[in-house]
């Protein structure tokens, strides 16, 4: 059993160096505009299925029809 404890730590030992040569190399410049870039799509995603839900032929065919005249008349 020591001798499994004893591997198992070599192997913990050696995953954490990795770890630590990963971690030291990290470009996180690249990663915060990644991320950023990450927030602006999904934001722009989220406006794009909004749209498709209130309006789905006019997010496929154009913008949506005028008003019905009567009703811009009972706005007034």
């Amino acid at each position: 059993m020591s001798n499994e404890a004893d591997e198992v730590l070599s192997g913990i030992k050696a995953t954490l160096g990795r770890l630590d040569l990963v971690v030291g190399n990290l470009d996180t410049g690249s990663l915060n505009d990644a991320l950023a870039n990450i927030k602006l799509a999904s934001r722009d995603l989220d406006d794009t299925l909004i749209k498709l839900q209130k309006y789905p032929a006019g997010f496929l065919l154009g913008k949506p029809p005028p008003p019905a005249r009567g009703v811009e008349k009972a706005r007034e």
